[in-house]
């Protein structure tokens, strides 16, 4: 028998220039989602670490308040404020997050990176319905106030994380409609949502329910986001059988 001539397949410069380029291509895709899940998992441990504040601060101004016969601690004045007052009952350190004004640095102090923001106290504790301060005993609806909130710095869009911001993290908080120099204090990094610790200790994470004045919201009482309020779920104190306000 004679020979058989085979005729061997050579890919043609084409073609092969193409799956050098499809394998290339899968390589980013693969190198790019690498990184998407790593950025991630940074992100939910930021968000993480500022869950676990919030619940530390919650626990420290309650043990305060048992130590002080009820009474919260000062906001702000010749009496020193919260900060202070707190830091005999928590260590700073122990509050890793950088956005915290617990931490005596306007630096990180183990990155070196600026504090951009921190945590702001209800205000409405003191010098708000009377002289002096509010006892937490006679609060009527702790799981419905805002005890503790995120404070960022402060952003020209309250929902554009990338908008221009101001270094104007407050301690003390009033209402998310507040504008400081043309800017709002009081959104987080979560862009139009905040952790926030109620007055019965328990965190939640809210969608913000107002950045902008209303005639729908009061400021005093009003609705901070989902069941949390500014104070005591929304009522007047001592009228608890009315309608909340928002």
């Amino acid at each position: 028998m004679g020979d058989i001539e085979t005729e061997e397949k050579i890919d043609e410069p084409p073609t092969r220039t193409r799956r050098i380029i499809g394998a290339i291509l899968l390589l980013l895709i693969a190198v790019f989602a690498s990184v998407s899940l790593v950025q991630k998992s940074l992100e939910d441990q930021k968000i993480q670490l500022g869950l676990t504040n919030l619940r530390r601060l919650g626990i420290a101004f309650q043990l305060y308040a048992q130590d002080w016969d009820g009474r919260p601690t000062p906001i702000s004045g010749s009496a020193g404020n919260w900060t202070q007052a707190l830091a005999a009952y928590i260590e700073p350190e122990n509050l890793e997050n950088p956005l915290n004004p617990l931490l005596p640095h306007t630096v990180h102090p183990r990155t070196k990176e600026p504090i951009p923001a921190g945590y702001a106290l209800n205000y409405r504790f003191w010098d708000t319905f009377g002289k002096g301060a509010f006892l937490l005993e006679n609060l009527e609806i702790p799981a419905q106030t805002a005890l503790f909130v995120e404070a960022g710095s402060a952003w020209a869009d309250a929902l554009s994380p990338n908008s221009d911001k101001k270094p104007l993290a407050l301690t003390t908080y009033t209402d998310t409609t507040e504008k400081v120099e043309g800017y709002t204090p009081f959104p987080s990094a979560r862009s139009g949502k905040s952790a926030v610790v109620a007055a019965d200790g328990h965190i939640v994470v809210v969608k913000v329910a107002y950045y902008a004045p209303s005639p729908l919201h009061n400021a005093l009482y009003g609705r901070f986001g989902g069941n949390i309020y500014n104070w005591n779920g929304g009522f007047e104190n001592g009228k608890t059988d009315t309608k909340p306000k928002d």
